[in-house]
């Protein structure tokens, strides 16, 4: 069984329930286990980067200390605004090792960026298409998708360095690894 950092967020665990208990039931079937950050805090998405420049970079920057501390190589984060917030986080106390310190000490855990954060697309990635294929019960074959990448996954392009931003196919792949 593969075992993967999990950060849920405020939102799977209220308004958008239904899609983590998708996200569970997938991981499930191809006998991957979330483990679920112990002791996580709200990422701070909605609000906190209007109201305090360090508080937006503490909330997050702790949620990435636990998953540290817990010894998560990954962390996945499936709410696109949760995953971003995360993401950028890493990347400005990665460039400012003062502001990384001072960070570390205001959540009271160390930050060292050693987590990488990642979207359910590169989860898929890891888990590799041909253990999706054999997972395969009933093939998408009569579906044609059309898939949206939205404007975080991608974008912007420096900080998430994610698939290509003008011509992204790492969703179509594993589409096709489902039979679609």
């Amino acid at each position: 069984m593969t075992r993967i950092g999990y950060y849920p967020g405020c939102a799977l665990h209220g308004t958008s329930n239904d899609f983590e208990e998708s996200v569970r039931a997938c991981m499930k079937a191809l006998n991957v286990e979330l483990g679920e950050l112990n002791d996580w805090i709200c990422c701070g998405a909605t609000a906190a980067h209007s109201i305090n420049h360090k508080l937006s970079l503490a909330l997050p920057a702790r949620n990435l200390g636990i998953a540290e501390r817990d010894g998560f190589t990954d962390l996945f984060a499936p709410c696109p605004m949760c995953s971003m917030e995360l993401i950028k986080t890493k990347k400005v106390l990665g460039d400012n090792a003062a502001l990384r310190s001072e960070i570390s000490g205001i959540v009271e855990t160390p930050v060292t960026g050693s987590t990488d954060v990642i979207n359910l697309i590169q989860v898929f990635q890891r888990i590799g298409l041909d253990r999706i294929k054999a997972a395969v019960k009933a093939p998408l074959e009569s579906i044609s998708a059309a898939c949206y990448y939205g404007c975080l996954l991608t974008r912007p392009p420096k900080t998430v360095a994610f698939d290509d931003p003008e011509k992204p196919r790492s969703m179509e792949t594993v589409l096709a690894a489902l039979g679609a």
